[in-house]
């Protein structure tokens, strides 16, 4: 609404603008964040003086805010600036509070979760900003205590986002378990089941907080004390609720947070609810594996069985443990001693690490609800083995002996890390395909270096959090002389070629390894047996998902001892009925024989004569690589010249603030203004237009775009090795994929005569394209191509041997010959499962009319 509302000011700016000229527009904005609020009444812009004012110039926005008939500044906020998504933001909420300032009693479960999330978004905000002052409270003190016995190195946008969180849910839980209103003295009463809590929030002197800050704490106290109590006990509390096949409450309530939150930072962190019907698969599995590989008799509550979730979220696997422990115990008649399952494994050998804070503190409260709703009686020094922490950092906290509970919860997840002898991982780790910043540690890196070795790959996407996690748990296994993980994880590392190695040692450490492919990459466009539709059993589409049961029984000789493969497809529920009453036991596993090269943890079909007498096109090629990956395609390249020309001048002659502003980008990595305008500036002073070149940005898509070669620079990665072989030159490439996913196959392979973009050949069904070209040129020793130097055929030596008797060594004829084989049907046909898993591989012909 807000952009909408800035792009009708800057229709009507003219030099006879007046106040009257932007009214329209203001009132427009006002009268469609009213009807947002409240869609069934009827809204009035009026002019009287009320309680609360807005002053606007129609871009600076002030709150006025009337306190003991003083009138008081309350906040102030400018369109037009560098940090505009943020002010977007607070200028929201500053409406949102306009509107609803006598604050009415809220009855709908879901507007006053969506009202917390946005209020809780301001208060990051402003956290964020208070954060800059160096010298601040918030910053010294409250910051400093939590990296000092929590986190380390925690960023300021990380803390903002903890912190901000802690606020809102800390006061929704108290409310919860002391079914009273809540204010500032609630933060020294938290519920003494969550000791860190209590002791953090307690040491917090709110008077030294920033005003702003105060203000929306304030705000978000009446949001919370004004939800209707019935509705309140009745949809977000466990009482008088034993069904667990149900709805959870709590994680619908968590999950709605976060979605209207920050949806984006769920995604990147890979944050998803595991559905019941699956855990309760693995917690069923690992029982039975404990009674019948372990030959641990009483399964998930033996005196041996050390558990630990470690992506514990909101705590369902620990429930689901919890509920088959109860189970057990009821089957052996020895039900009415639940209360020593409850101290005795679950308070003492049942453990979770959970990175995130909101689900940190749900998990504790759920767990608390559950076994109340059971009339267990919580005595003093009662706590979940739960902890704060980052699994996949293994760095000890620092000393700070003025908090004794703070200290103990990073002393006690540094010792279940390094010294607890874990019998059980279980879990749901995250689902990002990328490594967040934060789980970038030097101790997992290491570690996972072991996945890496003798790859001798270009690109070794072998960074992803799941892998960290998966190699964790590795780890623990690996000093351990028997153990079990049972997770439900992305799939890719089952038949990735770069997770080959990762397979390879998982299979040393591991004799019996169970695969369950629950498939479901919805955007790979994955497809049953018949033909219909995949669907993930988690309202994702990015990834597909696996269950995974490794298991190291410690026998020398195990006659089980291999790797078990079953596969399910079809719509989310007939998955999660599939799951519901079924482990290990009830799969018709196929057992695996491994191929000694790639080590599949899934079925795959070679055949022989494509392996050892076809060439593959990396024997043929000497060069290949990625295309250009631009970082900001709409940007840097363009559908005419003409378009592209203006770009090229703005970024040549508009300064960083103006371009940031015209373009609306931000810096990552491998992009930003400043790089992209130096790179510019000294290209275009010597080549002026010259470096324009086409880009081959799609299949049949001819656009344009600027080629300077450098690195992070206009062209995030430009490819410079191949680029400079099309730019200025005639030549020709061929694009060809590695490996393949989805209902279609394989249906690749191109020409291009000019440099392509990274997506060419179709990344979306995940074939990453590679190019590579027919011709390479020289390069002088300054590093710079020759305009005027010789090329020659890009064959690898051994490809060179192989043409000198052969039908033709003509480049343009083996070129038209590899490009007619890869679309042969029957090509295509024979080998389509040897064309999903690598690169391609081509069968040259003694026959000259066939070559013909």
């Amino acid at each position: 609404m807000i952009k909408n509302y800035l792009k009708e000011i800057e229709k009507l700016k003219s030099p006879i603008s007046n106040e009257h000229t932007y009214r329209t527009p203001l009132e427009n904005l006002l009268k469609s964040f009213a009807v947002k609020l409240y869609p069934n009444s009827n809204i009035s812009i009026q002019q009287e003086v009320s309680a609360e004012k807005k002053i606007t110039d129609y871009i600076n926005f002030i709150y006025l805010t009337l306190d003991k008939n003083q009138i008081k500044i309350k906040n102030e906020i400018s369109l037009y600036s560098k940090d505009l998504d943020n002010n977007i933001k607070i200028l929201e909420n500053m409406l949102e509070d306009f509107f609803v300032y006598k604050i009415k009693e809220i009855d709908k479960k879901d507007y006053f979760l969506s009202t917390l999330a946005r209020k809780t978004n301001i208060l990051k905000i402003y956290i964020e900003l208070e954060l800059e002052n160096k010298e601040s409270y918030l910053k010294n003190h409250i910051k400093g205590l939590f990296e000092d016995t929590i986190f380390n190195d925690l960023s300021d946008k990380d803390f903002a986002d903890a912190f901000s969180q802690i606020i809102s849910f800390s006061l929704l839980f108290y409310r919860l378990n002391e079914r009273k209103n809540v204010d500032l003295n609630s933060f020294r009463n938290m519920p003494e089941y969550i000791p860190i809590f209590r002791e953090f929030l307690s040491t917090i002197n709110f008077d030294n907080l920033d005003e702003n800050i105060r203000y929306v704490i304030n705000l978000i106290i009446k949001s919370i004390n004004s939800y209707d109590e019935k509705i309140f006990y009745d949809k977000l509390s466990y009482k008088e609720r034993h069904d667990t096949d149900k709805e959870d409450p709590f994680i619908y309530a968590y999950e709605y947070f976060l979605k209207e939150f920050d949806s984006k930072t769920r995604n990147a962190r890979g944050v998803f609810y595991t559905p019941i019907e699956a855990v309760r698969y693995i917690i069923k599995s690992i029982d039975e594996i404990l009674k019948d590989r372990l030959n641990i008799s009483d399964g998930i509550y033996g005196e041996e069985v050390h558990i630990l979730d470690f992506a514990a979220g909101t705590g369902t696997f620990m429930l689901g443990a919890i509920e088959r422990a109860f189970e057990n115990a009821k089957k052996n008649g020895i039900s009415g001693v639940w209360e020593n399952i409850v101290s005795d494994f679950i308070l003492k050998r049942l453990y979770g690490f959970e990175f995130l804070i909101v689900p940190y503190v749900l998990a504790h409260f759920r767990i608390h609800e559950y076994l109340k709703d059971l009339n267990y009686d919580y005595k003093k020094n009662d706590r979940l083995q739960l902890y704060l922490t980052n699994t996949l950092d293994n760095s000890a906290g620092g000393q700070v002996k003025m908090f004794p509970q703070m200290q103990a919860e990073s002393d006690n997840a540094y010792r279940i890390k390094n010294e607890e002898p874990i019998l059980v991982i279980m879990g749901n780790p995250p689902y990002n395909n990328k490594s967040e910043e934060i789980n970038r540690k030097e101790w997992i890196e290491n570690l996972l270096k072991d996945y890496k070795e003798n790859l001798n790959e270009k690109k070794i996407n072998l960074d992803d959090d799941y892998i960290k996690f998966i190699r964790f748990a590795h780890w623990k296994m690996e000093n351990a002389e028997k153990g079990i993980i049972g997770i439900i994880v992305n799939n890719s590392f089952i038949n990735g070629l770069t997770h080959r190695e990762m397979r390879r040692k998982l299979m040393q450490t591991f004799d019996e390894i169970y695969i369950l492919d629950l498939h479901g990459n919805v955007n790979k466009g994955e497809r049953c047996p018949d033909g219909s539709m995949d669907f993930n059993i988690f309202n994702i589409k990015e990834v597909g998902v696996c269950i995974a049961l490794f298991v190291k029984t410690g026998l020398k000789n195990n006659k089980n001892k291999g790797i078990y493969f079953n596969e399910v497809f079809g719509t989310q529920d007939y998955k999660k009925n599939y799951l519901i009453d079924k482990s290990i036991a009830d799969e018709k596993w196929v057992e695996l024989e491994d191929d000694k090269k790639w080590h599949w943890f899934t079925k795959v079909k070679s055949n022989e004569k494509y392996l050892k007498e076809f060439i593959g096109l990396t024997e043929i090629f000497n060069l290949f690589g990625s295309g250009c990956k631009t970082e900001r395609d709409y940007i840097t390249i363009h559908i005419t010249e003409e378009e592209l020309k203006n770009t090229i001048l703005d970024f040549n002659n508009l300064s960083e603030n103006k371009l940031t502003e015209k373009y609306n980008t931000k810096v990552s990595r491998d992009w930003s203004v400043d790089r992209a305008k130096k790179d510019i500036m000294e290209n275009y002073k010597k080549y002026k237009f010259d470096l324009i070149t086409k880009i081959n940005y799609r299949p049949f898509d001819i656009r344009y775009t600027y080629y300077t070669g450098t690195s992070k620079g206009f062209l995030g990665t430009p490819s410079r090795k191949i680029g400079y072989n099309f730019i200025n030159r005639k030549n020709i490439g061929l694009i060809f994929p590695r490996q393949i996913a989805g209902a279609y196959g394989f249906q690749h392979g191109l020409v291009s005569e000019f440099i392509i973009d990274v997506a060419t050949g179709g990344a979306k069904t995940g074939s990453e394209t590679y190019f590579a070209p027919l011709y390479l040129y020289e390069e002088n020793s300054a590093g710079e191509f020759k305009l005027d130097s010789s090329c020659k055929p890009n064959w690898t030596d051994s490809f060179k041997e192989f043409l000198k008797n052969y039908i033709s060594d003509n480049p343009k004829e083996i070129l038209n010959y590899i490009y007619a084989i890869l679309y042969s049907p029957t090509y295509r046909e024979n080998y389509k499962e040897d064309l999903k898993y690598d690169y391609p591989r081509i069968p040259f012909t003694k026959d000259k009319k066939i070559f013909d």
